[in-house]
């Protein structure tokens, strides 16, 4: 089988997926049939813009499962408003109710953040899901210790030393800065040696939207960030290798509040190069 499945009886020659492919290696000669060439192949991404473009169920590439493309139902689009109000009414959860997520709605999420896009279609971000409030908890105590140990360094800036000092007064008496109560944490993590660390975070945001979508919500676990990369036991709760890095987290749960606005922000930053 080639490594293009090219079906000639549906391709109009249309050259549709010769513009969506990414890495430009779908050639066509005018009044021809696309095609790849062998020594092309080794470019190819995997991203199945090909065939998730062509309107004909014409091509593909044998890499990709066919079966596991989802159609597109035109019955759930939504008008543009309905999206930038989506965007524009996400709100950071900091009051979560007393229970776990449901293991289907986090299925749901984590699946989609698999869609977020990343560099090369490389799909760099591993998952790590904390669930419950016994292994949060657990997991708060030691962020306790790491920013008690800040606080206490002699070789720590000042700021720092009283940033990390507030935390863990704050912390020890009985306020949780670090997961706000949430019930569940979704890491994402990446190899070190990979160069964009930002698909990470995109990822993360993905499972935001995704959260806020079906109903959930999260928020943006800072302190933990800092704290698992410099601190080897709190890398070894969550099992994180020597080769690995967190580019972020979220605290996810069920939110006890819903907004009924959306709140004013800073007016627009741009500068328009024409």
């Amino acid at each position: 089988m080639s490594f293009f499945v090219l079906d000639e009886n549906k391709c109009r020659r249309d050259s549709i997926c010769v513009d969506v492919c990414p890495t430009k290696i779908i050639k066509q000669e005018k009044g021809e049939l696309p095609y790849i060439s062998e020594k092309s192949e080794a470019f190819c991404i995997a991203c199945g813009l090909c065939y998730a473009f062509c309107p004909h169920d014409a091509c593909y590439v044998e890499s990709l499962n066919k079966e596991e493309f989802i159609p597109i139902d035109k019955n759930l689009k939504i008008s543009n408003d309905s999206a930038v109000q989506f965007l524009k009414s996400r709100r950071s959860v900091r009051k979560f109710k007393n229970r776990s997520i449901d293991q289907e709605d986090l299925a749901i999420i984590l699946d989609t953040a698999r869609y977020a896009p990343s560099a090369k279609n490389m799909q760099p971000v591993r998952w790590i899901a904390v669930r419950g409030f016994d292994k949060m908890k657990e997991l708060a105590g030691l962020l306790y210790t790491y920013f008690d140990s800040v606080a206490k360094s002699k070789d720590i800036d000042k700021d720092e030393k009283l940033h990390a000092k507030l935390i863990s007064l704050a912390y020890k008496s009985g306020n949780d800065v670090f997961f706000r109560g949430a019930p569940d944490l979704i890491i994402a993590v990446i190899p070190k040696s990979y160069k964009w660390p930002q698909d990470g975070a995109i990822a993360l945001t993905y499972i935001e939207l995704a959260a806020s979508g079906i109903g959930a919500g999260c928020c943006w676990a800072g302190y933990f960030t800092t704290a698992v990369n410099y601190d080897d036991t709190i890398k070894q709760f969550v099992g994180i290798t020597d080769d690995e890095v967190v580019v972020g987290a979220q605290m996810i749960g069920y939110p006890v509040y819903r907004p009924k606005a959306i709140p004013s922000r800073k007016k627009l930053d741009v500068k328009y190069i024409e």
